[in-house]
């Protein structure tokens, strides 16, 4: 073969070279989806494809594919897609912003399906313009195992002449209800004609209605904001005298009540994220007084549960026997 054929072919090859081995080839393989910025202020975004490491590639990567030129590209809230040098394109659905480490969403390319993780600067790797880019998001083939989500609303219960109520043992009549599939339905009388119901079912038998009431019990209940707590004073009499115009009361002794505002109702719901099913739900209801909205206790008992969810879900994980929980809260009233 003469001189000229082999550069030829040289040529025609070299764009599948450049290009590497893009997504799609090996279960250990990963896209990074990475922001990368200059000393001198130039910023862009791109997916790098690394053939080996999952969730922690490192060193250069096989090929990479330009997302955004000129600013960093917004990863969160809508699908991103970059295109490789082999005509390979990307895809990646990241619904919103998670804690570090988390299951974030899923991407895909043209061979197979990818999950896709929270990773805040693991990964680095240098561009040939001097510029560094660092990991955002990295997308390999580990499954995540479950989300758990929890929902509730904006009523509220008050409980009254019951003592200085603690959630958590309301939340513990759980034990007593939940089987290995469902619960016992019948409602658990508290005192003062007040009462609390549990209804649940769990595809893993006991795996999951006991992961569901750890999460109501330990996660749920720990909560501030699960409850509002106040006392009143009434004045008691403790002593009467017989007169002719009727009983007089000869002492009296001021009495403290314990109000309670607690959460209605709080549903969680468990899903097997490998095929989005509805792996079992967990939900608690009371009945007593009639409702109150208190929309700021209902906020404050959603942001402090998606505030600690980087803490939580790794919690939650061994609980329902995964490797790895999402957690996620959500108002479903009207506030």
């Amino acid at each position: 073969m003469s001189l000229k054929y082999v550069i030829q072919i040289l040529f025609t090859l070299l764009p599948l070279i450049s290009a590497g081995p893009i997504a799609g080839r090996g279960t250990d393989e990963a896209v990074v989806l990475a922001n990368c910025a200059s000393s001198w202020g130039e910023w862009s975004s791109e997916m790098a494809y690394y053939s080996s490491g999952g969730k922690s590639p490192s060193g250069t990567p096989a090929a990479t594919a330009v997302a955004r030129s000129g600013s960093f590209q917004t990863w969160e809230g809508a699908p991103v897609s970059a295109k490789f040098g082999d005509g390979n394109v990307f895809t990646a659905n990241i619904p919103r912003p998670v804690g570090s480490g988390m299951y974030a969403g899923t991407g895909q390319n043209s061979q197979s399906s990818f999950y896709c993780y929270q990773d805040a600067g693991s990964v680095k790797y240098p561009l040939s313009n001097g510029a560094t880019c660092t990991s955002v998001y990295v997308c390999d083939h580990s499954p995540p195992g479950i989300s758990v989500a929890i929902s509730s609303n904006e009523n509220y219960i008050e409980l009254v002449g019951l003592g200085n109520v603690n959630p958590q043992d309301l939340f513990n009549e759980v034990w007593s209800r939940r089987g290995a599939t469902s619960c016992d339905t019948t409602a658990v009388d508290l005192g003062q004609g007040c009462s609390i119901t549990f209804t649940c079912d769990g595809g893993i038998p006991w795996t999951t209605t006991n992961g569901m009431s750890s999460t109501l019990h330990d996660i749920v209940g720990s909560q501030s904001a699960i409850a509002n707590h106040w006392t009143t004073t009434s004045t008691v009499c403790t002593a009467w005298v017989g007169e002719s115009t009727g009983p007089v009361c000869i002492q009296e002794t001021q009495e403290t009540i314990y109000h309670t505002s607690i959460a209605q109702t709080i549903q969680i719901t468990v899903t097997d994220l490998s095929n989005n099913d509805v792996q079992g739900q967990l939900t608690y209801d009371l009945a007593c007084s009639p409702p109150q909205a208190d929309c700021t206790l209902l906020n404050d008992l959603i942001q402090g549960l998606n505030g600690a969810a980087s803490v939580i879900a790794p919690e939650l994980a061994p609980v329902f026997g995964v490797a790895q929980a999402a957690f996620t809260a959500e108002e479903n009233g009207s506030c």
